[in-house]
């Protein structure tokens, strides 16, 4: 994910896990504020949990992966959190 860009809330199905592999990345989940996390953390999103992420100056790379029901059929993007 390239620096200063936010991909906004989210919900699917799928459970979901982000293994940070370099950079760093302002994760949300829930209603819950903004995270950093660095490489070698990971930010774990249960089915259906409203989850957003960021970056500032830096970029971030990132391994993820789906799994369950990883239909896309329920995925819902919110837009840009307001605070």
């Amino acid at each position: 994910m390239l620096p200063n860009f936010e991909y906004g809330i989210r919900t699917h199905p799928a459970e979901e896990v982000f293994i940070m592999l370099a950079g760093a990345a302002y994760w949300r989940r829930g209603s819950a504020p903004y995270k950093v996390l660095d490489p070698g953390e990971r930010s774990f999103h249960p089915s259906m949990m409203p989850h957003a992420n960021k970056t500032v100056e830096a970029p971030f790379l990132s391994a993820y992966v789906w799994y369950g029901d990883i239909s896309t059929l329920n995925y819902k993007y919110e837009g840009i959190p307001a605070d």
